[in-house]
């Protein structure tokens, strides 16, 4: 799945779980954790040229990661003397967001390894392409409405295509 849909994801999933919480930072701290489990893209190797093709969306993408990798992506924020007041709904912001990256990968015909280090198999749902135009837009949408009104109700309606029937 493109970044900005992992981004928009992570935000929408931050802002419906937070509400008002930290206010706009909440979803860009949320944007910034769903990102974040892609950066085992960069892990290359001279040596073995497929290295980053076994090890992309293996390790980061993990369930077991979630809570590892959403406090590592809570970092940077905590640096900030505002938002260590708020420590608890940073990270919730953060753990949300990372959370949501590995399941919307394992909705694609690739999937991920949501189950390391318990399982070699790939969790593949084939539920969406690897590029979802109307997804991402409605994701984005929920996010715009929810940001303006300063509610979280259009970010909760833009998860709406993520229940199961």
């Amino acid at each position: 799945m493109d970044p900005l849909t992992h981004g928009l994801l992570g935000a929408v999933a931050a802002k419906a779980v937070l509400g008002r919480r930290l206010g706009h930072a909440g979803w860009m701290i949320g944007a910034a954790a769903g990102m974040l489990p892609d950066v085992d893209f960069f892990i290359r190797s001279e040596a073995d040229p497929l290295l980053n093709f076994e090890l992309h969306r293996q390790f980061t993408h993990s369930l077991v990661a979630i809570p590892v990798g959403g406090a590592l992506a809570a970092l940077p924020w905590l640096t900030f003397r505002k938002f260590r007041i708020e420590w608890r709904s940073v990270l919730a912001a953060s753990i949300v967001g990372y959370a949501t990256h590995g399941v919307l990968d394992a909705c694609t015909t690739y999937g991920t390894h949501l189950a390391w280090p318990f399982s070699p198999e790939r969790a593949s749902w084939n539920l969406m392409t690897t590029i979802g135009p109307l997804f991402t837009l409605f994701l984005l949408l929920g996010l715009v409405f929810a940001a303006l009104r300063r509610t979280r109700a259009p970010a909760i309606a833009a998860l709406a295509p993520c229940r199961r029937r």
